[in-house]
């Protein structure tokens, strides 16, 4: 089985990516996603966080609420690194052990979403990085029309190595943008190919 780690800046479009790469039957695991379905569901992880950090972040249920962590972490940010470290290696646990499954059924290819890949140095636990990425004038005007402000989009880039940084080591790079969905979906298609040929 071989494994694909899709990564790049934030608002690059590995969404879409993600999406396609679906649309050709390929199993993707969101990394993003894990996060949050963990918070939901797993109490204990949600005490860790209150303990270290503040119970104000916590809902009514005693789950954790995601956007009163985040809001919390703006003017916290040094604590970010507290988070990562509870929260990281349950969500790293859960992809491999479905990426296990995966490999026990047979599956040829699966792609993992890994947005701070190389900043947790996990590049080498996958067969091959994709990185997709746009400009940073495109990626601002992509943040901004999602409600994000300026200061918010100071820290999300703030916790990302340069996009340079990330297309230098990667296997596959896809600049989108300004890419049309049938040529970001052409790209894509090459990309697959190209990997199932190796399997």
């Amino acid at each position: 089985m071989k494994t694909i780690a899709v990564t790049g800046n934030i608002a690059g479009g590995k969404t879409t990516v993600l999406n396609i790469i679906k649309s050709l039957g390929i199993p993707v695991i969101c990394c993003d996603t894990v996060y949050h379905n963990l918070l939901k569901t797993k109490k204990s992880i949600s005490k860790k966080l209150a303990n270290e950090l503040t119970d104000t972040i916590l809902s009514k249920e005693g789950f954790v609420d995601t956007k009163k962590l985040r809001d919390w972490l703006k003017n916290n940010p040094a604590k970010l690194l507290t988070v990562e470290k509870i929260v990281h290696p349950e969500i790293l646990g859960y992809v491999y052990k479905q990426l296990n499954k995966y490999k026990t059924k047979g599956v040829k290819i699966v792609a993992v979403d890994i947005p701070l890949l190389y900043e947790k140095h996990l590049e080498k636990k996958f067969d091959f990085v994709l990185t997709v990425y746009c400009t940073r004038k495109i990626q601002a005007q992509r943040l901004l029309s999602r409600g994000i402000n300026l200061q918010e989009i100071k820290f999300l880039l703030s916790r990302q190595f340069p996009i340079k940084y990330k297309i230098a080591r990667s296997d596959y790079v896809i600049n989108n943008s300004n890419l049309t969905i049938s040529d970001l979906k052409k790209k894509v298609e090459k990309i697959i190919k190209k990997i199932e040929s190796d399997c």
